[in-house]
């Protein structure tokens, strides 16, 4: 009994079945040319994500600014003897929006890309246990998840660094 019969690779290089040329299926080339292109440029999807990154943490940061009362209510639930101090709460309040922001552009724009990053890490570790202070990890809303996602990437951009697609990239080759 023969088995099925399977395609095989004649002379210049075509697809054969029982000696005969298949014709390529117009989208089965199309989409192999864009995964051929996406695996030649796998790091600008990194690249994309830091940058979506550095605008969403901008984005915040701005938030913060327009309702400083958010930010300092939750600073004062989170229950912390240190943030019932006006000073560490002031400094906080400063520090949160300013580093939201400066470090979303330099992360968006791939300036200072690590640098950028160590200013972000002490507010997203912040978050994630104020995230977790009073409901604990498993709750409908999915406070804890995203900003423990965000931590996460940050961390992963400060040990890749800033890419291609970046002000870092072009200062070392120009």
């Amino acid at each position: 009994m023969a088995g099925p019969a399977v395609p095989e690779v004649g002379e210049g290089g075509t697809m054969q079945m029982n000696g005969r040329a298949l014709q390529a299926d117009p989208t089965i080339v199309a989409a192999g040319g864009l995964r051929a292109w996406i695996e030649t440029h796998r790091d600008w999807w990194f690249d994309l994500v830091r940058v979506y990154l550095g605008i969403g943490l901008f984005v915040k940061g701005l938030q913060f600014t327009q309702d400083g009362e958010f930010l300092a209510t939750a600073l004062r639930q989170a229950g912390s003897a240190e943030f019932k101090f006006r000073f560490l709460e002031t400094f906080a309040l400063h520090y949160i929006p300013l580093a939201h922001m400066g470090g979303g552009l330099l992360l968006a724009a791939g300036l200072m890309t690590r640098i950028s990053t160590l200013f972000q890490l002490p507010v997203l570790v912040g978050a994630v246990f104020l995230a977790t202070r009073e409901d604990g990890i498993f709750t409908h809303n999915q406070e804890f998840q995203f900003t423990a996602l965000v931590l996460w990437l940050l961390l992963m951009i400060l040990i890749r660094g800033s890419g291609r697609l970046s002000v870092d990239h072009w200062l070392r080759t120009h």
